[in-house]
């Protein structure tokens, strides 16, 4: 598949297991993106289009956790004010 090894998934979610239990550990966060917006059907490892706006929006809702009074509800603005058709 596209040059990546064959378990490249498997080792994905075993990362994933271990850069969660490494922020638990050094008592950092961690955003899940397995959680937000499932990869690409084409190569398995990297995120579509389509799910962009999704991340971003988890992005945004995690600076705004970690960051409560950085944001008030004047500074949000529309993350993808253009309609994206590709």
């Amino acid at each position: 598949m596209w040059g990546f090894p064959e378990d490249v998934n498997a080792k994905s979610r075993r990362l994933i297991g271990l850069l969660s239990a490494m922020s638990k550990e050094l008592r950092v966060d961690f955003l899940n993106m397995s959680t937000v917006a499932a990869v690409s059907t084409l190569d398995g490892v990297h995120f579509p289009a389509h799910v962009q706006e999704d991340i971003a929006t988890a992005v945004y809702g995690k600076v705004a956790e970690i960051f409560p009074n950085a944001f008030d509800s004047s500074d949000h603005v529309s993350l993808f004010p253009v309609e994206y058709n590709p």
